[in-house]
């Protein structure tokens, strides 16, 4: 178990180091079994990340839920040790993919504030 949180954290810092969102997840009884270890956002691409050490393997559960990322037009990536060049090169191509969009297509930082879908006014509007 020690050699795949060492590989964790060395995927996590590669991400932050490419400017790429991602979400650490833990099984418990909060969050449904399965779901990859590492939700990333890199460039507007969603990448569901299962992390292992270069022994390990997938359970049923685990491929189901890559299979469903992959179904619903996400990428799915069960990643080993021994692959993390070619992750990387992965992300890079990424990278470069969406970087070539002029900047003036990403929001402005004025335009990053929540929101929320459904109705826009307030409680106070719709009780009157």
């Amino acid at each position: 178990m020690a050699e795949e949180k060492q590989f964790e954290n060395k995927v996590k810092a590669f991400l932050k180091e490419q400017g790429c969102w991602y979400l650490k997840t833990w099984s418990s009884g909060f969050q449904r079994a399965g779901v990859p270890d590492l939700i990333v956002c890199c460039n507007g691409q969603f990448i569901g990340v299962e992390v292992k050490a270069t022994n390990g393997r997938l359970s049923d559960l685990q491929k189901y839920e890559l299979k469903s990322i992959r179904m619903s037009g996400g990428k799915a990536i069960a990643l080993y040790p021994d692959s993390f060049e070619e992750f990387k090169e992965y992300i890079h191509e990424i990278l470069q993919q969406k970087g070539t969009q002029e900047k003036a297509s990403r929001p402005k930082e004025s335009d990053q504030g929540s929101f929320r879908m459904g109705r826009t006014e307030s409680r106070t509007q719709r009780s009157k």
